[in-house]
């Protein structure tokens, strides 16, 4: 039984989580599906890392690329993704909290 009178928090920088082969910031160019598949098998050691009931997080810019990274590392029965309006336009801040 987990314990209910204690829970972690953490941050995590994503540096530009994004779809592969969408914009992002006027002088980048978008992550390639190699670099994107590099760094969502980074994140999710990171998370697993973590392992926080609560993690923030800044440089998000599609909520997609975060439930991909999710899924791509088995924890997207882990965590319920908080990423309104993280929808590839512009650059947000969300949330990934322990279900």
């Amino acid at each position: 039984m987990p314990d209910l009178t204690r829970f972690s928090v953490a941050t995590a920088n994503l540096f530009n989580l994004q779809l592969p082969g969408r914009r992002m910031h006027r002088f980048s160019k978008p992550w390639t599906e190699e670099e994107f598949a590099r760094k969502s098998t980074w994140l999710g050691l990171m998370l697993r890392e973590l392992d926080a009931d609560i993690v923030g997080v800044q440089e998000l810019w599609h909520a997609d690329a975060l439930a991909e990274v999710l899924r791509r590392n088995g924890l997207e029965e882990t965590y319920d993704l908080l990423a309104t309006p993280a929808d590839g336009t512009r650059i947000v801040c969300g949330a990934l909290v322990r279900y």
